[in-house]
């Protein structure tokens, strides 16, 4: 790959993820949506436990959470660890978490 496809490869996958995690959380854990029903069934389970912060957020709550984490791993599975650049990690999760954040604000929650 040469390195300017390479880029926008990066680019087309921080879209990716930022999208996944909007379409997740915004709408298929709405009520009548597909994800609706575990959203009520784990939800009040998770919010009686100490665990609400960590787990509740980045699962059912937060796009910018969930985006995080998609994407933490997403890259790992992705990229493999072979030549593995922290920066890069770091700049991947970065820039995916800024355009979900620039969708919740521009889309707004649905």
């Amino acid at each position: 790959m040469t390195e300017i496809t390479e880029i926008f490869y990066f680019l087309f996958l921080s879209v990716l993820m930022a999208s996944i995690s909007f379409v997740y959380i915004n709408i298929l854990l709405d009520a009548e949506m597909v994800f609706g029903g575990m959203y009520r069934v784990v939800s009040p389970i998770l919010d009686k436990t100490r665990v609400t912060r960590w787990l509740k957020k980045p699962l059912l709550d937060c796009v910018h959470c969930n985006c995080g984490q998609l994407s933490l791993w997403m890259f790992l599975v992705i990229y493999g660890l072979e030549e593995y650049n922290v920066f890069t990690h770091i700049g991947f999760v970065s820039l995916s978490v800024l355009i979900a954040h620039i969708l919740h604000k521009k889309i707004g929650g649905l």
